[in-house]
């Protein structure tokens, strides 16, 4: 069974979930309606997910987002946004965020969206009018490729990425390949601009 945290200010929301998840898959341990309270619910309750809205009071999604993974809370968290809200998605991914979905989401996709970042994985979806083509490019990426582009474009070269992800060079050399194909750029620079200009890493 998977544990949830849910921080959002809006009472709705919990009461959504609740209602929409298979309760033998889902459990919501605690709600919350700000961010120190949503901090101090994971550090209290270990849960497998915190569901977080970006916009909550005391303590915003991006800093709870920031303190979590400053003092290294094995938690996922997904973000969730409304479809009238700007775009979140760049600020949540570099933030540390491991998904991010709509709140007018379907239950089954809402549940698989959980599910995934539950199992350590990523799960972004551009849902949103404001969603710029980057966003919804690195939300495609897998978890491999997403990590590999991140130590890209902080320096590293083949063979540090592969030592430090448990990878062969020639695997990463792959990745490489795969990341420009699929990003449209032609060589390891574009890769490296692309990736600071979309907060990936820091510019």
């Amino acid at each position: 069974m998977h544990r949830l945290v849910v921080a959002d200010d809006h009472p709705i929301v919990p009461a959504a979930l609740r209602s929409a998840l298979p309760p033998r898959a889902f459990r919501v341990v605690a709600e919350c309606t700000d961010g120190v309270a949503a901090l101090e619910a994971v550090r209290r309750h270990r849960p497998n997910v915190l569901v977080l809205d970006l916009q909550i009071p005391r303590m915003d999604g991006i800093a709870v987002l920031e303190r979590l993974r400053a003092d290294r809370l094995p938690v996922g968290v997904l973000v969730l946004s409304c479809e009238e809200e700007d775009f979140g998605g760049p600020r949540a991914l570099r933030a540390g965020a491991d998904g991010f979905a709509n709140k007018r989401t379907s239950p089954a996709e809402l549940a698989m969206a959980i599910a995934t970042v539950a199992r350590g994985k990523r799960y972004f979806r551009a849902a949103t009018p404001t969603c710029d083509d980057n966003d919804a490019l690195l939300g495609a990426l897998s978890d491999r490729e997403f990590d590999v582009l991140k130590a890209l474009a902080a320096g590293g070269t083949n063979g540090e990425i592969a030592a430090d992800l448990a990878l062969t060079p020639k695997i990463v050399s792959a990745c490489r390949g795969t990341l420009m194909r699929k990003l449209g750029l032609s060589n390891l620079r574009g890769l490296i601009e692309f990736a600071r200009e979309n907060r990936v890493v820091p510019a």
